[in-house]
């Protein structure tokens, strides 16, 4: 007889890596593009293991959102407080924007959920804008400190210039997506960024 112990697959899985696991799923496939039935399939656990877990799908795509961003800001929050010139600095992040878009078929998770906020939970909801607002926050202090030092143009308002480098984390998703190269991808953003330099 076989050893009970032995059989089937593990009952559980930690929090942590589900949703480490679920980052990759939605990574791959989008997280509008996958029914939550697909991603438990793939994730090779039953609803009710996911609901007490995570209490619901919102759970779920919220602490998936919350591993993301622990992974990616705190890479992009490195170059931004490093003591490179601004203008060096935004190639180090136009690099990192490039290795996160190409690494994530669908685009960065974030800039996913942020475009499909209507349709998320209110879990996810409040994770995104609590994240969008302190990443925006710590952005606008690097663009003010980099104009004290007379490196960025003096008429540029840190919460434009804010929103300029955040969409063009999105227009780098949308340019390789409808088939630009990679180096036409960071010419044109590189021409965007330009603006913001003195």
């Amino acid at each position: 007889m076989l050893n009970p112990n032995l059989r089937g697959r593990p009952r559980k899985a930690s929090k942590d890596d589900l949703s480490a696991r679920a980052m990759k799923i939605y990574g791959e496939y989008g997280i509008s593009n996958i029914s939550f039935n697909e991603v438990c399939r793939k994730l090779d656990i039953a609803k009710p293991s996911i609901y007490r877990t995570f209490g619901d799908e919102d759970g779920l795509v919220a602490a998936t959102l919350e591993n993301y961003a622990a992974e990616v800001i705190p890479s992009m929050l490195a170059i931004i407080k490093n003591d490179h010139d601004f203008s060096v600095q935004l190639e180090e992040l136009q690099d990192l924007i490039m290795t996160v878009t190409e690494e994530n078929r669908e685009g960065c998770l974030l800039l996913q959920a942020r475009r499909q906020k209507g349709n998320l939970g209110d879990k996810a909801k409040t994770l995104l804008s609590t994240i969008d607002k302190k990443f925006t926050a710590s952005v606008m202090v690097w663009l003010e400190e980099s104009k004290k030092k007379g490196q960025v143009r003096k008429n540029i308002r840190a919460s434009s210039g804010a929103q300029l480098i955040l969409s063009q984390i999105g227009f780098a998703q949308y340019s390789l997506s409808i088939g630009f190269s990679i180096k036409e991808t960071r010419e044109v953003m590189a021409l965007s960024l330009s603006s913001l330099v003195h």
